[in-house]
């Protein structure tokens, strides 16, 4: 059967995937704060368009950033989404500049019809990284000495998610969605004092682990209002409550004796509010843009509020297809551009910083199928060096494949 060589592509990349899931996908000292880097949860369309999400609607993708979408998915088709990113960047401070690479796994996903105006996505995604190591030296005077020491900082892991999601379209203008979240994964932090000059001093290290095993959901909305005859307006919006967290810390000191310390804190998942808007005229272009607030600050973080800041996102999106149905294989391919501002939920040295970032993207189709071959292209920043933060910069290459095929097909030739 047609559908078995999907099912055998989707089993074989579904065990990668929860492999490569627990590996981190960042080299950001900036993950070394609160749960680290959080991920959009956009695919590789999504991030070609800015970060877009909320407004989005399309027979053609997935689209988890707002579970209302899910009805989008034509009544015949088995869709069927997986990518993967490469990250190059670079470190700047007021005394050096540093160079690092990585690659990671960014999702994996499907969505299928269940019933009329009814559809379902599963899928796996990191939800955070964290992955840096860096150290430095200093001098500091004890009594008449002059002491020199080190200080090293390490941290690896990371947050994933598995969702499951539902949508409903009560009537052909209003959907409906909801995602159940199940998050987990294990978060390290290491720090490390030693004295590489005077064996009279112990050195001391500190490690933290966060293991986390919980549950959320997220609802989300969608208006579809048709313009003239070509035209279509969509208003989404998503809502996610304050939840705690089931998250168990653990805190190891060892210098000249072991310390365990295994205090039962408290975390919450902020409250969350998505709001967005996309306009597709015929079937040539797609302007979107959405806006994105999480009250971090309210949400306890080792049982302490304010630890935390307010989270907000601006993201603009658009996408060019000069003709879909022309024979020129060029005027079939899907430009996209967008741009995002954002202001992160984590301080360094007690102070915010914000990030950015400009994306390009091409919608490749494949040959004789509406599966499409997804490529993005995105340079970001965070932090800025006078403040004396160290400023990130970054160039990330995404990879991502749509399958769009008939669903519980046969063909009678092969």
């Amino acid at each position: 059967m047609f559908i078995n060589k999907h099912i055998a592509i989707i089993l074989s990349l579904t065990l990668i995937s929860i492999h490569l899931v627990a590996q981190s996908g960042t080299v950001s000292p900036y993950s070394r704060y609160g749960y680290g880097n959080l991920r959009s949860g956009g695919f590789t369309v999504s991030n070609s368009l800015g970060g877009v999400g909320y407004g989005l609607r399309s027979n053609s993708i997935i689209n988890p950033q707002n579970p209302a979408s899910y009805t989008a998915v034509d009544s015949l088709s088995f869709m069927f989404d997986f990518g993967a990113s490469a990250s190059f960047n670079q470190f700047t401070s007021g005394f050096s500049q540093q160079q690092k690479s990585t690659a990671q796994f960014d999702y994996l996903a499907l969505q299928i019809p269940i019933i009329k105006n009814m559809g379902m996505s599963l899928g796996l995604m990191p939800f955070s990284t964290v992955g840096y190591a860096y150290s430095f030296s200093e001098t500091l005077q004890f009594n008449a000495d002059e002491l020199l020491t080190k200080h090293t900082f390490e941290g690896n892991g990371g947050i994933s998610r598995l969702y499951g999601g539902l949508a409903y379209a009560i009537m052909p203008q209003l959907s409906l969605g909801v995602n159940v979240n199940y998050l987990f994964g294990n978060i390290v932090h290491t720090r490390e004092l030693t004295f590489p000059d005077n064996s009279t001093y112990s050195s001391s290290k500190e490690e933290s682990n966060l293991y986390v095993s919980t549950f959320l959901w997220d609802a989300g909305i969608q208006f579809i209002q048709p313009v003239g005859k070509k035209d279509v307006l969509v208003v989404g919006g998503t809502y996610t409550l304050k939840t705690p967290m089931n998250i168990r810390s653990e805190i190891v000191t060892t210098s000249t004796q072991t310390i365990t310390d295994d205090t039962n804190y408290s975390f919450d998942y902020p409250q969350s509010i998505g709001v967005g808007v996309s306009y597709k005229h015929g079937t040539s272009v797609v302007f979107a843009a959405d806006y994105s607030y999480q009250s971090f600050a309210d949400a306890l973080f080792y049982s302490q509020r304010d630890t935390l800041l307010n989270a907000r996102k601006l993201a603009i999106g658009c996408e060019y297809v000069p003709n879909s149905t022309s024979r020129s294989y060029v005027q079939t391919i899907r430009y996209r551009l967008g741009a995002n501002i954002a202001e992160s939920y984590t301080k360094v040295n007690e102070k915010p910083y914000s990030e950015m970032g400009i994306t390009l993207g091409f919608g490749l189709p494949l040959k004789n199928s509406k599966s499409i071959l997804n490529l993005n292209l995105e340079y970001g920043s965070r932090g800025i060096i006078n403040q004396n933060l160290v400023r990130e910069d970054y160039v990330k290459i995404g990879l991502g494949v749509s399958i769009n095929e008939n669903w519980f097909f046969k063909r009678k030739f092969e």
